[in-house]
């Protein structure tokens, strides 16, 4: 149960760049 907090944030962290680089292109 406390690996699952790091996990989600680190898929809304990698969510945002991949969000941020399709705005960019």
């Amino acid at each position: 149960a406390n690996n699952i907090m790091p996990f989600m944030f680190n898929v809304v962290k990698t969510n945002r760049s991949l969000t941020t680089l399709n705005f960019a292109v």
